[in-house]
């Protein structure tokens, strides 16, 4: 498989692409009920998450007293259980890393209807690349939270580099900018590569529906799936 070259995007986004409405309106027929389902799934998802965690702390405490070994036991359960979910989540992204090395590898062969090339030329060359590094940063912090001893390193960079962004306001900034750009292309083109990256993102059928929304909806969207923690 051929190497992916580091993705270099800017943040300061050479367009404007402003509110960019979906030429695939007819496609929501296509769709059918995913709809509402592809969206809030999304929530749902990260509801059940933060229910199971809430439930493993809960539980630890009220079967401890409030000592310092019911402190530790607590501390251990949710250890424990993040281990647990850190390892679901390296495994899942292992195969969506794979996919997406292969998109690009074949990246040439994708049809798209875009006249102008310099969009779709920025999705395969640098947004592309930029959304591998992520996942590639996600494999590698996911099977360290899944280590026992080092998960607990790993939350505290974590929460350090983020207050750090924050007090930066780099926060996101070219995650934005990246979910943007490839919102854009999948919702003004048919574009094959977009679609596909996208249906590897969520889905082939949330991706036929997410192409059916505005950019206002599609980027959050996008953005969520490009995060490296």
């Amino acid at each position: 498989m051929a190497p992916v070259p580091q993705s270099n995007i800017d943040i300061r986004p050479p367009l404007s692409f402003g509110k960019v409405v979906s030429r695939h309106r007819t496609a929501k027929a296509v769709a059918g009920g995913v709809g509402s389902a592809a969206y809030y799934g999304v929530w749902g998802a990260q509801t059940a998450t933060g229910a199971t965690l809430t439930g493993l702390a809960t539980g630890a405490a009220a079967a401890t007293s409030a000592t310092g070994v019911g402190l530790v036991v607590a501390g251990t359960a949710l250890s424990v259980g993040y281990a647990g979910l850190a390892a679901r989540s390296a495994y899942k992204t292992h195969h969506h890393l794979k996919a997406l090395k292969k998109i690009y590898e074949n990246r040439k062969s994708y049809d798209c209807t875009c006249k102008s090339s310099i969009t779709h030329d920025y999705v395969s060359g640098q947004i592309l690349p930029y959304i591998i590094e992520q996942k590639s940063k996600k494999l590698h912090r996911k099977v360290v939270e899944a280590t026992p001893g080092v998960s607990t390193a790993e939350y505290m960079r974590k929460a350090v580099k983020n207050l750090y962004k924050r007090s930066q306001g780099t926060l996101g900034e070219k995650r934005t900018f990246a979910a943007e750009w490839l919102a854009q292309h999948l919702i003004s083109h048919d574009c094959e590569l977009a679609n596909a990256i996208v249906a590897e993102l969520y889905s082939q059928e949330e991706m036929l529906w997410i192409r059916t929304q505005d950019n206002d909806v599609v980027a959050p969207l996008l953005e969520l799936k490009l995060k490296s923690v």
